[in-house]
């Protein structure tokens, strides 16, 4: 089969082309007026090393970032050399083996997610990232879960409450009260975000400049919903 462009029209989104298309009809199973879904193929490989886009930490022309475990099972930052891609997978060149271990980042919130991304992908490693906003204690949760197949029972607003209070204490004692206090308030606010009724204190928060006043707001706060 084959195809000719004949004309093209543009509007502030998208690009047309009208096209010839010859295609094989011979159970004329193709009407005028049709339309369809096609993809062309303008290139590929087989049995090549390729990493899920996920994986990606920086992308540019031939050239990404990845995540690697080193033997001390630490984070490591390598370049790869990349080559053709689709919308799922891109082709590594150089840079990594088949035998390295390669870390994916994605919204993972839950051991069941985790459990997803480690058979869709198989990759070695997975990063929580936004999924611990305001539930810093998630990364272990997902990892005893994983581990035990045990799912761990959910924060009491008692030990929520604790939990704000320590990490308060370290970012003040890392940044001092005026930076510590100003720049908890986001992070305030999304261990707040799924308790009930929580909108008029992390407005309230978020106005308050000393550990006292935040600390007292909160576990006025707190009090009302245990």
């Amino acid at each position: 089969s084959g195809s000719s462009s004949s004309s093209s029209s543009t509007n502030s989104t998208a690009i047309y082309y009208n096209s010839d298309v010859i295609a094989d009809n011979y159970d004329r199973t193709l009407r005028i007026d049709m339309t369809a879904d096609v993809t062309i193929d303008v290139a590929s490989k087989k049995d090549v090393l390729t990493l899920p886009l996920t994986a990606m930490r920086t992308m540019a022309e031939n050239e990404c970032t990845v995540y690697v475990l080193d033997g001390d099972d630490k984070v490591q930052t390598r370049k790869i050399k990349t080559g053709l891609k689709d919308d799922q997978y891109i082709e590594v060149i150089s840079g990594i083996t088949p035998e390295d271990r390669v870390v994916i980042g994605d919204d993972v919130k839950t051991a069941e997610d985790a459990r997803k991304m480690f058979s869709y992908t198989g990759v070695d490693g997975i990063m929580i990232g936004r999924g611990i906003l305001g539930k810093p204690w998630k990364t272990n949760s997902i990892i005893q879960e994983l581990q035990d197949n045990v799912k761990p029972t959910e924060k009491t607003p008692k030990e929520k409450l604790e939990i704000i209070k320590e990490h308060i204490e370290f970012e003040i004692k890392e940044k001092g009260e005026y930076v510590g206090v100003r720049e908890m308030r986001k992070h305030i606010c999304w261990y707040l975000k799924t308790l009930p009724n929580s909108s008029q204190v992390r407005q309230v928060v978020n106005q308050l400049e000393s550990k006292n006043e935040v600390i007292h707001t909160l576990e006025k706060y707190f009090n009302g919903i245990a």
